[in-house]
């Protein structure tokens, strides 16, 4: 697989060369929470978040506004995002990442543990991938009516799941090689951003010491939404540990904070969007520093926030 941030390694025909640079990921369906308290997981995503909330057996489901799980939470003996869904665009998608892992000599599984368990029995079972367990799926989730008001904060959706990893550059590799992700921007060599979608980023890989999950964020409307979410969870007694500020990398409003199980979670609005794929550069806000914004390769200091302080000492091990 070709390292480069900014290249695909297909080129052996155009043909092939077209099929690898279409995404079959449509977005993140679903991250998965292993916790040894469910029941204050659940009460944090319920009352804090304002999911709704659906108990079967040894899962919780979390529900979000448009009606889909977002967020699976499993009684476990240890605690942290385990497990990364990603949804197909569509049931040719399915055969295209078949015929991409299997020309990369990666095995297919069909279902797991983790995917049977959470009812996915068609699921894409790809387990430590860079150190991340990846069911990838195309069926629909089990739905409820969209959530419309609610007293807690309550996201728009689940927006990107950030992943420490020992080797960005080829968990970067795969995932644009395999599941036909885009480079967004690198932080320097080490912290990147990539879509699969029109928005930013779906999934930011950063080195670490150890492959983990760094954080998971939800979506706000807007700026107010923002107020909002800080003072609802004021009342809670949630302290932010980063934040309010405007991120270089996206220009993303954000907020960060632990869960009760010490995940960190970002809330944000106002992420970039990528104009076209034929365009190649995103979408013009006010506070772009350049005309047309285009992905490249950016420094921590210009990077971290355009507001004021940089992220806090250890923030990204």
């Amino acid at each position: 697989m070709n390292n480069s941030p900014f290249a695909t390694s297909v080129q052996e025909n155009e043909e092939l060369r077209k099929v690898y640079l279409m995404s079959v990921i449509s977005k993140i369906g679903f991250v998965c929470y292993d916790t040894k308290d469910i029941e204050r997981l659940a009460d944090y995503h319920e009352g804090v978040l304002g999911f709704r909330i659906q108990r079967e057996g040894n899962l919780c489901y979390c529900y979000g506004s448009s009606g889909d799980a977002e967020i699976v939470l499993r009684h476990s003996d240890r605690s942290g995002c385990t497990v990364l869904g990603l949804q197909l665009c569509d049931e040719q998608s399915r055969s295209d990442l078949k015929r991409r892992l299997s020309s990369q000599g990666v095995k297919v599984a069909k279902g797991s543990h983790v995917a049977l368990t959470l009812g996915l029995d068609e699921a894409i079972a790809l387990p430590n991938i860079h150190g991340i367990d990846i069911v990838v799926y195309g069926q629909s989730w089990p739905s409820m009516e969209p959530l419309r008001a609610s007293a807690a904060i309550l996201p728009s959706k689940l927006g990107h799941a950030a992943f420490n990893v020992i080797d960005p550059q080829a968990t970067v590799a795969f995932f644009t090689d395999i599941f036909g992700f885009k480079v967004s921007d690198w932080m320097g060599d080490f912290f990147a951003f990539l879509r699969c979608n029109s928005d930013h980023h779906a999934v930011n890989f950063l080195r670490g010491d150890q492959a983990k999950n760094h954080h998971v964020a939800f979506e706000l409307r807007d700026w107010s939404h923002v107020q909002q979410a800080c003072d609802h969870l004021a009342r809670n007694k949630i302290k932010l540990i980063w934040g309010p500020g405007r991120h270089g990398i996206g220009h993303n409003i954000f907020t960060y904070h632990y869960d009760p199980d010490g995940n960190i979670i970002e809330l944000f609005t106002e992420l970039d969007r990528i104009a076209g794929e034929e365009l190649g550069y995103f979408e013009p806000r006010p506070w772009h520093s350049e005309k047309p914004q285009v992905p490249r390769i950016w420094t921590p200091e210009e990077a971290s926030n355009l507001w004021g302080e940089p992220a806090p000492a250890n923030f990204r091990k």
